[in-house]
């Protein structure tokens, strides 16, 4: 009808003027032709007077171009268009509005009009040109930081905490360990073994969780070639976003350690130097107070007195303190050291020292301190004294010596020749003097005695040579000289002094003796025993014929070789020792038996008595004799061959037991081992009778392509060779009849070569490990189970929480709406009503308005639809200044990097932790401050809540069960492959982390 009609039109007129966005209707020119009350606020103008003035009127001059080009596209296209713009106030100040703009069909089906919505983005565009002012200072911030962090010479390292993976190096990290930046980024200190010792790690964590910091520490460092470099290390943890770091300040002082310790080095060497000179050292300083004194000068000198509190001058007489105060300052002065011998008193004796006295410089080279060195010649002055006395009494003892005495000079000639001498030879001292002694040389003895004395003075050594000399009466006498080189004074070489004695009996005896040991030797070589003789070193001297024969090695062979070579391999060291204890006791009679090998390779035991003799030159030698004793050693290693006792262990264990020899011949085994043997002879894996070869079984095994067969015969070759000290494997039996595992543990025999072999039955153990891991297995899958139906869950939540929410949008907020528009139209009723009524009415509809603007609220906390339409940055901010709103909290909100485009799941999913968090903060914090941070990377997107409330325990699991909002909160980020964490502590705050990886997004 035409009333519900016109009841229509004026319920649309006022939706129309009271709609907060601001409706414009234009025509072609862009001109206003109808406007709401809130097109007129935006614009600061009444509404009527927007009325036939153009848009572009009201924007600022350079934004005037863009609305033009706005309307004619709005025209020309037909579509919705839209665009953003700046608008002058009155108040000088600008303002940004959101136009966006749909043409008006007419019924002939041209365009002529648009309308023009108004939005009102002023605080959206503050809010992002403060976004881009910070982002330009951060990234200049950020470039500053990267050049200073490239600059500073010490190695600087971030990584994450606890596990140490880094993130960012210097380069002076890289010239450091050798590893390039992009070796060292993803990895932990650990992976790269930068440790020296890896067990500094855990002592520098705990010290830096109890201090938070490390100052000054030092420590090694291996770097990439694996040099070891010293360190002093700082760090400090540190927070970049919502992961704790630890920041590495490292100095190389490497050198600056083996400088020191070169010091140090010096300084013991100087001071041990010093403290074992024969004389007194000491270091002064210009007022004669001691800094320094060796050992022989505090214990000789001053051991009774303090030294330290006194000068030098006050510990001697005031007249030869004030010469030395003379002759130092003069030294000072001069900078030449002086030298002197001086005497003094020392336990009632008069004494000489040589003293000398010298500056030592500054870095400068100025003199600056005093050192000195004192040496006692008393004894050398005594010597020297008793030196000029005793040259006269040589010549008479030389002359009385009942020995022929020489003496000769640097060119090599005799310059003395004793009383003796000229008795002996019946010649005069001219007559011998230089080379005349020489003519009574034998001519056979003339050359020999020429090269040994010229061979000893080249090399200043003495000699001793045996030669013959004509006698007084023309016979020639046997003369034993020996020459020790002589010395002058000051210790130079100058020449040699000789002692002859006549060794004519003894030669004629010699001679006598050797005819002796020609009869010795006829018995030596036909005795029934090996007799060899050997010097100190081992080394075989002699060997008789029975001792070569039975070796199979001729006597040229042998003789030289060392004595050990001949043993076995096995036996050597013993031999050895034997060796030994005979050498440490000579007067014993030591036996033993060993074995030797002979040349074809077969061994020969022999018992040796070994006897230390002298041999013609005095020098001891050991005389062996050795018995064959090969046939009772045979029969001694067969008798144990069959011990019983060995055989009843063996059979008492449980495990399967057998002895392979060096071959790797099975020699023997318990029953165990031949039971199972025999019961799985036709198994896969054999284990072998006694004398059959248990590594050709092995190989036999490998040949098949068993894994298990090439384990083991590696394992038993190494042991066998001695590669390794032992092996354990694990591998499985499977027989027809049963499943079986077995524990293999090979071990060497000792002082033998072969291996024992043990397996121990281990299926019952494996079986119960297999359970558990099928147990573990089912467990897992529960867990996965739990996930989807507590993603299920939530989902099914969100689907319910949207569907109510359009019920009180699109039904109940629509019909309080229309209640409200049927109450003003009855106060708008040609018949006044009653004034009670009036108000009445008035007081409902306002009541009706509050109730629509709570369903409206009600209906946006359970499904924000924000969310669909402008994304979770626009929607997380419009619910913050809700909460912020209602709650009367400060609210601060920053977002970076947000994505424009985020999947709905991930986003509904952020917005619900940020709902809830704000939700606890209200509730239980007692906060004053809240920061929410909302930050994309190429990784992912995270969102924090932080408050500065009470804080709880997060641990408290009394606090955390209270609810289902930490548990709700945990499964949303978990089921979209994310995280929360919560950092809270009493009374210092709580923050919320959520962090969504960007895979999801497609999923």
């Amino acid at each position: 009808t035409q009333a519900e009609l016109e009841a229509a039109r004026d319920r649309y007129v006022d939706f129309y003027n009271f709609s907060p966005t601001g409706h414009l209707m234009l025509d072609a020119s862009g001109t206003v032709v109808e406007a709401n009350l809130r097109a007129g606020a935006l614009l600061d103008a009444n509404w009527l007077e927007l009325i036939g003035q153009p848009l572009a009127h009201f924007v600022a001059a350079e934004d005037r171009d863009l609305v033009y080009r706005h309307c004619q596209e709005a025209l020309q296209n037909g579509t919705r268009q839209s665009c953003e713009v700046r608008l002058q106030k009155k108040a000088g100040k600008s303002h940004w509005l959101y136009l966006e703009s749909l043409a008006v069909h007419e019924e002939q089906g041209c365009i002529t009009r648009f309308r023009t919505a108004l939005l009102d983005i002023t605080e959206r565009k503050q809010v992002e040109q403060e976004q881009a002012y910070l982002i330009g200072d951060l990234t200049r911030s950020e470039q500053h930081f990267q050049s200073l962090f490239n600059w500073i010479p010490s190695a600087v390292g971030i990584s994450t905490m606890p596990e140490g993976r880094f993130f960012d190096v210097n380069e002076g990290f890289t010239r450091l360990t050798g590893y390039t930046r992009e070796e060292v980024i993803g990895r932990t200190t650990l992976e790269l073994g930068l440790w020296a010792d890896p067990s500094e790690r855990a002592v520098v964590l705990q010290e830096i969780q109890e201090q938070g910091h490390l100052h000054n520490r030092e420590g090694r460092l291996r770097t990439k070639s694996g040099e070891i470099r010293s360190l002093i290390v700082s760090v400090h943890s540190i927070q970049l976003g919502s992961t704790p770091c630890l920041i590495y300040l490292g100095h190389d002082i490497t050198e600056r350690k083996c400088a020191e310790e070169a010091l140090k080095v010096s300084e013991r060497q100087f001071a041990s130097f010093m403290d074992n000179l024969p004389g007194f050292a000491w270091i002064k300083d210009p007022q004669g107070r001691h800094l320094y004194a060796n050992r022989l000068f505090q214990e000789s000198l001053v051991k009774h007195v303090d030294w330290k509190e006194k000068t030098a001058y006050e510990l001697w007489p005031p007249e030869i303190a004030a010469q030395h105060e003379s002759d130092d300052q003069k030294m000072l002065a001069s900078g030449a050291p002086l030298q002197t011998i001086e005497s003094y008193v020392q336990d009632g004796e008069v004494r000489h020292a040589l003293v000398s006295k010298f500056p030592i410089a500054d870095h400068k080279g100025m003199p600056r301190l005093m050192g000195g060195v004192a040496v006692d010649v008393t004894e050398r002055m005594r010597v020297e004294e008793a030196l000029r006395e005793s040259e006269s009494r040589f010549r008479i003892m030389a002359d009385t010596a009942p020995a022929l005495i020489w003496m000769s000079g640097l060119d090599k000639l005799c310059i003395y020749f004793n009383q003796v001498w000229l008795d002996y030879t019946g010649r005069t001292l001219e007559q011998e003097l230089g080379n005349g002694w020489m003519d009574g040389l034998h001519p056979e003895d003339f050359d020999r005695c020429l090269k040994t004395y010229g061979e000893a003075f080249d090399r200043r050594e003495p000699f001793q040579m045996e030669y013959r000399l004509r006698k007084a009466d023309g016979q020639y006498g046997w003369l034993l000289d020996k020459g020790l080189p002589r010395c002058f004074l000051s210790g130079e070489f100058a020449g040699y002094i000789g002692s002859c004695t006549d060794i004519t009996e003894r030669m004629r005896a010699e001679e006598a003796l050797r005819k002796s040991e020609d009869r010795y030797r006829a018995l030596y070589e036909d005795s029934p025993f090996m007799y060899f003789t050997v010097n100190t070193d081992g080394a075989i001297l002699s060997l008789n014929r029975l001792g070569a024969e039975s070796l199979g090695f001729r006597a040229e062979e042998l003789i030289g070789r060392s004595v050990l070579s001949v043993f076995h391999e096995e036996d050597r060291a013993a031999a050895r020792a034997s060796f030994d204890r005979s050498l440490a006791n000579p007067t014993d009679l030591t036996t033993w038996e060993l074995r030797k090998v002979r040349k074809n390779g077969t061994v020969l035991w022999v018992r040796e008595t070994v006897r230390l003799v002298q041999d013609d030159c005095g020098a001891l030698v050991m005389l062996i004799a050795c018995e064959d004793i090969t046939e009772r050693k045979r029969a001694e290693e067969a008798l144990q061959a069959s011990d019983a006792f060995t055989r009843a262990v063996l059979n008492s264990l449980s495990a399967h037991v057998c002895v392979l020899d060096k071959e790797g011949v099975i020699i023997t085994a318990n029953d165990a081992w031949r039971e199972f043997a025999r019961r799985h002879v036709d198994g896969a894996f054999i284990f072998g009778e006694v004398s059959d070869n248990y590594l050709n079984h092995c190989r036999h095994t490998t040949a098949g392509g068993t894994v298990t067969g090439q384990a083991i015969l590696k394992g038993v070759e190494d042991v066998l060779v001695g590669s390794d000290l032992s092996f354990v494997y694990e591998y499985a039996c499977h027989l027809p009849a049963e499943e079986c595992w077995f524990l293999m543990r090979v071990t060497p025999l000792k002082d033998a070569k072969g291996v024992v072999i043990s397996n121990t039955d281990i299926s019952r153990r494996v079986r119960m490990g297999q359970a558990l891991e099928q147990h573990a297995l089912l467990l897992s899958e529960k867990q996965k189970e739990l996930e989807s139906l507590a993603g299920k869950l939530i989902e099914a939540q969100e689907e319910e929480r949207k569907r109510i929410a359009r019920e009180l949008h699109d039904d109940f907020n629509q019909r309080l709406a229309a209640l409200s528009v049927e109450l003003e139209s009855l106060e708008r009723t040609p018949i006044p009503p009653p004034e009670p009524m009036v108000r009445q009415l008035a007081a409902i509809r306002v009541q009706a308005g509050k109730l629509s603007d709570d369903l409206h609220d009600l209906a946006y906390r359970l499904h924000p639809s924000l969310l669909e339409h402008v994304g979770l940055e626009v929607a997380a901010r419009d619910n913050i200044a809700e909460f912020a709103k209602r709650t009367g909290l400060s609210v601060r909100f920053t977002a970076r990097e947000v994505p424009k485009t985020l999947s709905s799941e991930v986003a509904t999913n952020l917005f619900r932790v940020m709902q809830e968090s704000l939700q606890n903060v209200s509730k239980h914090a007692q906060a004053t401050d809240v920061t929410v941070r909302l930050s994309g990377s190429s990784k992912g997107i995270g969102l924090s809540v932080r408050d500065n409330g009470k804080g709880f325990d997060p641990k408290n699991k009394n606090a955390c069960a209270k609810g289902l909002g930490l548990v709700s909160m945990q499964e949303r980020a978990r089921g979209l492959g994310g995280f929360l964490r919560i950092h809270s502590l009493p009374r210092n705050g709580t923050k919320v982390c959520a962090w969504i990886p960007h895979f999801q997004e497609d999923a």
